[in-house]
């Protein structure tokens, strides 16, 4: 079963009882930087037990091993054994259940001979202790009681101190044990076990056994040039050697993969809203300046906005009854949730109108009923302001109206932002009709390396705002209206030119997810809002999200962060604050992931999905996700569907066919029967069509 990394860093992050960074990268081993609190662990090819006990072990080393260089005077793998003994002791006193993962794992390990074994018998002590405290149970290792003495010392070990100790005296021993197999061998005889004097080295005979520790501080312990400061020992280039040490990290470096790309982590930038968004009015003052430049003679502003105005205002007086149904919901719907939730308690206060009772009325006193305080709402309306939209921008805004005079109404601030990559433009002041060029003062956030990137011509357009009295207000819906109409193909309402850079664009919604986690807050702030809905409206997928690399000139040397597409596996969104990761795997999924990424960073929002699509794109939609059948035959009789798809608190699919088209029971004066009733069927079922995805919409606000 594959190994999910991401669960792993996790373990890491609760065995280490603290909000550490976790990478997994294409290292030969684990490394933990401590200044910075980051855990580099290998990408490991292996089972759950083997990466739980791997984990863990490094886990103890980033907890008990200090970022020191140790002043010791022995090997350096042999304070690798102590130490390695030490961590992994305090990691099981810490955490009673870990002892199963030791287990488990070392037992796999075993299985698969990582350790190399051969007859133990020939192994030297610092190869039995290794092998002891690791797979010990498995073979019932035997000691001397001389080695009983140094096995006893390594595993009393509580400090890093003290392992360094229990390693120099390692070292000593097993350097008279070398030191007498080198005199047996001369000799060709064998002394009897337990006869090395470990406080004297210098003495080849035989003794009684002596069970002090060695004193490892004492430069006649070792042979001649072993000794001396502790940087000539600290090496791996020593005499004593451990097989099963180095057998294990060579085994393990095996299952280690490399894969073809180092993985990526990357973090979002802090993104100062003023910078990136264009307020109404700066949207509004801009467009009239132009269509006085476009419209210079009357007639042509008459013959151009006129009608376009004209169908506005025509719209605003039938949506009259959807909106006053929307308040009506909404208020029955917020009375019925606060008379549930009242609470009726006595006031300690006789009432008089009822003393008359007292014979069979034990309830004499006045009571209060309580509503408890409503929480403040405020909406953020999400528009996917791309190219795509022509073909549903009609319908989406006249819905979208429709709920922006509702908040009007019952006094729910809201903003209206539609997403654009086409800011970047400004148009030629002497021809504003046919030419642009590339505004070369717009940059809006420095790019950075490892860094989500946010292009240059991205904006947020605030179409609308609840802010402003009722004259403003209007003129930002009539320059909207102008704007979106002009630029739909659903609906016929006149056209006129529209400045270059609020054209409809490409589709950055990812970008725009990424930018919410520096609105939202600033928005809540403004009003005091304890809830907030955040309704994101797009017909299609998202572009791929791109991020800072650094690249050097050659000759220059000098060094430039530049775009990457984010286009392959293995780059991960980190969250160092929350302490999450989230793996940006194929790009048409990155959207549920900052979705999700939005979720955990603000649990009190609620973010609703409204996707616009057509039958066919509904249906390759399902079959991506695996849901077909039973979804699209609702979606075929209702015409919209709800679909846990994308980790949207709600996740709306409407038919881009139906959605806001007008249906007026106006049949022909000549009309049959059958043509009266199938124009009356059709506009009632029209009806219910919209009040049923406006009554959801509201049940989810109320």
């Amino acid at each position: 079963m594959a190994v999910n990394l991401e669960v792993k860093g996790t373990l890491a992050k609760l065995l280490a009882t603290e909000d550490i960074v976790v990478e997994h990268r294409a290292v030969e081993t684990a490394q933990f930087d401590v200044d910075n609190r980051v855990l580099t662990l290998p990408i490991w090819d292996a089972s759950n037990n083997v990466v739980d006990l791997l984990v863990a072990h490094e886990v103890g080393h980033a907890l008990y091993t200090p970022n020191i260089d140790p002043d010791c005077n022995a090997p350096k793998q042999l304070l690798n054994i102590t130490e390695d003994v030490r961590v992994e002791k305090l990691m099981k006193r810490k955490y009673m259940g870990i002892g199963k993962s030791f287990y488990r794992g070392y037992q796999e390990l075993h299985k698969m001979d990582f350790f190399e074994l051969d007859d133990i018998d020939t192994y030297n002590l610092a190869d039995k202790i290794n092998l002891h405290f690791k797979i010990g149970p498995f073979l019932g290792i035997k000691f001397t009681p001389q080695e009983e003495v140094i096995v006893n010392v390594v595993e009393k070990s509580e400090t890093f101190e003290d392992a360094i100790a229990a390693a120099e005296a390692l070292y000593t021993f097993c350097k008279q044990q070398q030191k007498q197999e080198g005199n047996n061998k001369g000799s060709q005889s064998i002394p009897e076990q337990g006869s090395f004097d470990l406080n004297d080295s210098s003495s080849d005979s035989d003794s009684d056994n002596n069970t002090s520790v060695p004193d490892a501080s004492s430069s006649d312990d070792v042979e001649s040039g072993s000794s001396g400061s502790p940087d000539d020992n600290w090496s791996d280039n020593s005499d004593v050697t451990v097989e099963t040490q180095k057998n294990l990290g060579g085994n393990l470096e095996k299952i280690t993969q490399k894969p073809h790309r180092e993985n990526v982590y990357i973090q979002k930038p802090h993104i100062i809203p003023d910078e990136i968004i264009v307020r109404n009015e700066e949207i509004s003052d801009y467009c009239e300046e132009f269509w006085d430049k476009i419209y210079a003679e009357p007639l042509d502003k008459t013959s151009y906005l006129n009608d376009i105005d004209q169908a506005l205002l025509q719209y605003k007086k039938s949506s009259e009854k959807e909106v006053n149904y929307l308040v009506k919901e909404f208020e029955c719907r917020k009375s019925a949730d606060a008379y549930a939730r009242a609470a009726t308690s006595r006031t300690g206060v006789l009432d008089t109108t009822k003393l008359h009772t007292y014979k069979f009325n034990d309830d004499l006193f006045k009571k209060i009923t309580t509503l408890p305080d409503g929480k403040n709402h405020g909406l953020l309306f999400l528009l996917d302001w791309s190219g795509s939209m022509h073909n549903c921008m009609g319908a989406t805004i006249k819905q979208l109206l429709n709920l922006v005079w509702f908040c009007k109404k019952v006094n729910i601030p809201f903003r209206v932002y539609g997403f654009t990559n086409c800011y970047h433009v400004q148009e030629d002041e002497d021809n504003y009709r046919y030419h642009y060029r590339q505004s070369e003062d717009s940059l809006i956030h420095e790019p950075k390396r490892n860094e989500v990137w946010i292009d240059k011509s991205y904006r947020l357009l605030e179409f609308l705002s609840s802010e402003g009295n009722i004259k403003q207000f209007e003129r930002q819906v009539r320059t909207f209206w102008r704007l979106a109409t002009s630029m739909s193909r659903d609906i016929d309402c006149g056209y006129c030119d529209i400045p270059q850079r609020f054209h409809l664009s490409g589709t950055p919604l990812d970008t725009s997810l990424i930018v919410l986690h520096d609105i939202i807050p600033q928005f809540k702030k403004k009003y005091d809002l304890q809830k907030v809905q955040t309704i994101i409206l797009t017909d299609g997928e998202s572009e791929p999200l791109g991020y800072g690399q650094e690249t050097e000139n050659p000759r220059t040397l000098d060094r430039k962060i530049f775009k990457r597409q984010l286009r392959r596996s293995g780059v991960f969104l980190r969250d160092r604050k929350l302490g999450t990761t989230y793996e940006l795997k194929e790009w048409r999924d990155g959207t549920g992931i900052l979705i999700q990424y939005l979720q955990d960073s603000f649990p009190e929002v609620n973010f609703i999905g409204i996707r616009l699509t057509t039958n066919s794109d509904f249906t390759k939609m399902l079959r991506w996700h695996g849901l077909y059948l039973k979804n699209f035959e609702k979606w075929r009789k209702d015409k919209s569907v709800s679909l846990e798809i994308g980790n949207y608190t709600k996740h709306f699919f409407i038919n881009t066919k139906d959605f806001g088209v007008d249906v007026e029971f106006d049949p022909p004066e000549e009309a049959t029967k059958a043509q009266i009733r199938t124009a009356f069927k059709k506009s009632l079922n029209q009806s219910k069509f919209n009040r049923k995805i406006l009554s959801e919409f509201v049940e989810l606000v109320a």
